[in-house]
């Protein structure tokens, strides 16, 4: 089975309630006597996730630059809201159900009649953005909706006048979401509507190796399978952001400032990940441990 909605989950979406462990997804980035740290974060998580590890805590607490893939309050404001709707609709005349096979059409109309949803509701979205409001009905159905990990300290930094940056604009973003799948418009909505099918028992599977920060199973989940069925969309979700970010946090580890930068975990692992290229420059990247653990 293809992975994408895995994917999906670790960018965009939620993981369910597991108990905190010693070892979560932080880790700390040394620099001849300089540090900063670096988390991966999941963007939708259950209201049972908090507090999250302390880990989390901690290395907020000593950092005094949040740094987020983008700007998250930016993104909540009516003008990201409407230039995201206009760049992953279609123009007027052009519709999903143009660039679907019959097939793939009727599956996916299907699905949204099982829901109560006209069976061509999405008809003026583009696939990545079909993929990612199936996955977010689904969430919601398992009753999973509460603001994730960049969301919570985005609203934490504001409270307590923290500076923050982001590694990427809002345009950029949205742009991602608005050409992904171009080409494999059926092969994507297909492999979402089959992961729809077990996406309780592969969320729980995420968050364990979320929660434990184990780089082998992220890698297996979230990029493995990703880069050999969808190479694009590898390419352009993971390999070229983390190349466009890698320059940014090289500065950031020089600085005399501590900050905590947080991506979707899937950024961080696999042999494009940004914990690899910062090991491959010659930094130090340690898992993160409160002292005791």
């Amino acid at each position: 089975m293809v992975k994408i909605n895995k994917l999906l989950c670790c960018l965009f979406l939620v993981l369910s309630a597991i108990p905190s462990r010693a070892e979560t997804s932080v880790w700390k980035v040394n620099s001849h006597g300089k540090h900063l740290f670096l988390a991966g974060t999941i963007h939708i998580l259950s209201q049972d996730e908090y507090p999250l590890p302390p880990e989390f805590e901690s290395a907020y607490e000593q950092s005094g630059i949040i740094v987020f893939e983008t700007d998250i309050q930016g993104l909540e404001s009516p003008e990201a809201q409407g230039a995201m709707i206009r760049a992953v609709s279609y123009g007027e005349g052009h519709s999903l159900q143009q660039v679907l096979s019959e097939e793939t059409y009727l599956l996916l109309s299907s699905h949204l009649e099982t829901l109560g949803i006209p069976g061509n509701a999405l008809d003026p979205f583009k696939p990545g953005m079909v993929t990612a409001l199936i996955t977010v009905m689904e969430l919601q159905r398992l009753g999973i909706s509460a603001a994730g990990v960049d969301a919570y300290f985005s609203g934490r930094a504001l409270a307590d006048g923290k500076t923050m940056n982001q590694l990427e604009t809002i345009e950029e973003q949205i742009s991602f979401i608005a050409n992904m799948g171009d080409g494999q418009e059926d092969e994507l909505i297909l492999s979402t509507l089959s992961d729809i099918e077990e996406l309780s028992a592969i969320l729980d599977e995420m968050i364990r190796a979320w929660r434990s920060g184990n780089t082998d199973d992220l890698d297996r989940l979230f990029i493995s399978e990703l880069d050999q069925e969808f190479p694009q969309i590898y390419r352009d979700l993971i390999v070229k952001r983390n190349n466009a970010w890698f320059p940014q946090i090289e500065k950031m580890a020089s600085s005399e400032e501590v900050e905590l930068i947080l991506v979707g975990a899937a950024h961080l692992v696999g042999p494009d990940g940004i914990l690899i290229l910062l090991s491959e420059k010659g930094y130090e990247v340690e898992k993160y441990r409160l002292a005791g653990d």
